[in-house]
């Protein structure tokens, strides 16, 4: 039932996605440039030896033991102090098993780089939708640029790949739905977002504190204009 309901969040938001091209050129053209040069950059970093084993080898060697070795996500870079060896044994990421089907279409690191940039440049789409909303269509796409070339952003993008990447984009996805009222994809990105490090449940604590304060904000201006 899970399973199915998934699936039908997602192939309704490519639908939904197929109307936002034609509609949104500017937001879908600024994200295929950022993923085109972010891509290249990083790749290029790679190619030149300026990445590290933390943590691009290790999610690497990971990724490869549990599809090759039969060994659950797999990695040496902490064996001093998880003697078990599996990446659960230093963080609790279930992220993982979802990543890894992409990373075995083609099992690299180039794979993990692109990965990690696409869905950074996706953090734009429900920006652009909060802001459409907030500040009208000129401006949406500004802002959506703006988060796009946010040096903080870039910076992420390019160390290397952390899991913390994929936590901004399914917040800002989660937020946006919170906003909305729509519970089911607003718990799917929050599980989403909660299953990528063990810390992130103390992040959602907050935003259900911002979405109680607003309800309570929306109730109180409802029986204001009532009583007026």
């Amino acid at each position: 039932m899970f399973i199915s309901g998934v699936k039908k969040f997602f192939v309704d938001a490519l639908k939904k996605m197929k109307v936002d091209i034609k509609a949104n050129r500017g937001l879908c053209l600024a994200i295929l440039a950022y993923v085109i040069v972010l891509s290249t950059v990083t790749i290029l970093k790679y190619y030149t030896f300026l990445t590290s084993f933390h943590d691009l080898g290790i999610f690497n060697q990971a990724f490869w033991t549990t599809l090759f070795e039969h060994k659950l996500f797999y990695e040496t870079g902490d064996l001093s102090f998880n003697l078990g060896g599996s990446f659960f044994g230093t963080h609790f990421s279930p992220i993982l098993f979802l990543l890894l089907p992409f990373y075995a279409i083609y099992p690299s690191c180039e794979s993990l780089l692109v990965m990690q940039t696409i869905v950074l440049a996706i953090g734009a789409i429900p920006l652009y939708w909060m802001a459409c909303e907030k500040l009208g269509d000129k401006y949406a796409i500004y802002t959506s640029i703006l988060y796009l070339i946010y040096p903080p952003l870039i910076a992420i993008n390019l160390n290397d790949f952390h899991l913390e990447a994929f936590t901004s984009t399914f917040l800002l996805f989660a937020v946006y739905y919170l906003e909305r009222g729509k519970w089911i994809k607003f718990f799917l990105f929050t599980f989403l977002a909660m299953a990528t490090f063990e810390f992130v449940p103390l992040i959602v604590l907050f935003i259900v504190i911002y979405g109680a304060f607003l309800y309570l904000c929306l109730l109180y201006t409802s029986h204001a204009a009532d009583e007026l």
